[in-house]
């Protein structure tokens, strides 16, 4: 039997302010209002197996788009600090490895007050995909119709840890949106998923460039242009 788990990771949530009544329901500030559940006894009476799970996710807190001051031109001044850091190194076949470098935004030198990236995560991501990965857990895994069992689940964790892609790849995939906001939305996830902490542990996950991704509803897609039309017309 094939079966598969496929992590998305995609872009839609808006930004976040310090305010706890301004929050949208899509934004999920409490992932437990609107969590996946298990199958109920009615579903599981007509189901006899689990084949597959896709579960898109949306990528958890950020910074604003653009500068604070240009939402709230009344306000007193407003600050993002970011304690999140990107950390990135090269790999180049099985060469010798190289140092890493940890990314420092110059404190309010950016387009968003502070000391953060425009639309870059924030701290609550990591509380709201690690909720999301449990949740995932007790609806798909420690469940009466499961895809995996715990047993499988710690396999696949066991051959991410020794580099086996090709056996783990045939039971489960990743793929995120090249932006930091959703890959730390997946590594959020991911870690909470395997219980995994060692950032030595590499995952595999496929990604687009920009221009090609379909995830991405731009008007310069060029796997499909029509998709960013309609979302402006949309939105």
């Amino acid at each position: 039997m094939s079966i598969a788990f496929l992590l998305l990771t995609v872009v839609f949530n808006p930004w976040i302010v310090d305010s706890e009544s301004w929050y949208d329901s899509y934004c999920n500030k409490n992932p437990y209002e609107h969590k996946i559940t298990p199958l109920n006894a009615n579903d599981e009476s007509q189901v006899e197996a689990l084949q597959q799970v896709q579960i898109f996710i949306r990528h958890g807190a950020r910074t604003t788009t653009s500068s604070i001051a240009s939402y709230f031109p009344n306000a007193k001044p407003q600050q993002f600090n970011c304690t999140i850091a990107t950390v990135d190194s090269r790999q180049y076949d099985n060469t010798t490895g190289q140092v890493s470098v940890r990314k420092r935004y110059v404190w309010n030198e950016n387009v968003v007050e502070g000391n953060c990236a425009v639309g870059q995560s924030v701290n609550d991501l990591k509380m709201q995909h690690t909720i999301n990965a449990k949740l995932i857990i007790e609806a798909y895994i420690n469940a009466t119709v499961a895809l995996f069992d715990e047993a499988e689940l710690l396999e696949i964790r066991q051959q991410i840890i020794e580099q086996k892609y090709s056996q783990w790849r045939q039971k489960i995939e990743f793929r995120s949106t090249d932006m930091e906001r959703t890959l730390a939305s997946a590594i959020a996830f991911l870690s909470a998923l395997l219980q995994l902490n060692d950032p030595i542990v590499a995952i595999d996950i496929l990604t687009h460039d920009s221009q090609t991704d379909p995830y991405l509803p731009t008007d310069k897609n060029n796997y499909c242009p029509d998709l960013g039309t309609w979302f402006h017309e949309k939105s």
